[in-house]
This record gives structure tokens, C-alpha cells and sequence, in this order.
């Protein structure tokens, strides 16, 4: 998250590290914009990884963890197969709450997908989708799974309301 990064930056003065967030997260954490508007392009959507050599833990997640994320690879470009992936989800009742797409870069028209799923079900039953996936050929790479930090909206000070 990139408010985490800006509150990290806030709670850790004395270390030289800085953070790409919003506005609101800077002025809600009180840390000092360095540069604005840093995007290449003007609708610029950006989600942020930390990746590392360790081995990622696919066993039972800890009770706190509220999402994963995976990689989804196709077979192959077929008919419905995209359709019979999702659906391993959908009868198991598995949210899933961001689905996108991006180009395999190996074979022009295929694509993986990095999916989002809701930790609200027995890992056991997101553990089957994932085996049912890899019985239609497909290959799952969980990336991790995480507790999500909900930030609250802060309101700016604004003069124009405060008039009597």
C-alpha cells in the first residue's frame, strides 16, 4: 500500500527512504512532497510489489491474513478456458476482488492474469480451486498472502467552510 509506505516514511524520520503516495497520504501522515506528478502517462494506475529470494510460505496463512494474490497462467488460448478458471472460484464461493490481465510477452494474444482473492474461506477450499486450475493445465504461483490496511479518510482543513 502506498499510504503504508508514506506512514512508514512518517514513523522512521531518521532513515533516508522515501515513498510514492497519494496527497491525502501525505498530508495525513505529515510528510513533506517532494516531487508531484511523476507519472509517464496522465491515467497512470500503479501497484507495487516487495519481492524477495525467500521461498514464499504456500502453507495454511495465519488467521489474520485478509487477501492473496496469485498468478494465473492459461493452458492455452482456448475457448472458455478462461471462463472454467474463474468458475473454480465462483462455485466455491472464493471473492475474488481484482482480476487483470497482462501479456505473457511469449506468444502474441496470450496473457496471464494476477488475481486477488478474499481470505474468508477455509484455506482448504482456495487450496482445491487452486489444484482443480492446475487440472485444466493451468499453473497458479501464489505470490502471498497479506492483512489488509484500511486507512481512514482524513479531511482537509478547509478555510472556506470554517467562515461563520
Amino acid at each position: 500500500s502506498t499510504t503504508t509506505a508514506a506512514a512508514y516514511v512518517a514513523k522512521h524520520p531518521e532513515e533516508a527512504v522515501a515513498a510514492i503516495a497519494s496527497k491525502e497520504a501525505a498530508f495525513a501522515y505529515q510528510v513533506t512532497i517532494k516531487e508531484t506528478n511523476i507519472q509517464d502517462v496522465a491515467f497512470n494506475q500503479t501497484r507495487f510489489w516487495v519481492l524477495t529470494k525467500k521461498t514464499a510460505n504456500t502453507e495454511i496463512p495465519e488467521q489474520t491474513a485478509e487477501k492473496a494474490t496469485i498468478f494465473v497462467t492459461l493452458p492455452a488460448n482456448r475457448p472458455g478456458i478462461l471462463h472454467k478458471i474463474l468458475a473454480t472460484f465462483g462455485w466455491r464461493e472464493i471473492d475474488l476482488s481484482k482480476i487483470e490481465s497482462r501479456p505473457s510477452k511469449t506468444t502474441l494474444g496470450e496473457y496471464f492474469f494476477v488475481i486477488d482473492l478474499v481470505m474468508d474461506k477455509p484455506w482448504q477450499l482456495i487450496a482445491n480451486a487452486f489444484e482443480e486450475i492446475q487440472l485444466l493445465g493451468g499453473h497458479v504461483h501464489l505470490l502471498g498472502v497479506y492483512a489488509v490496511n484500511v486507512v481512514e479518510e482524513v479531511k482537509k482543513n478547509d478555510s472556506s467552510q470554517n467562515k461563520n
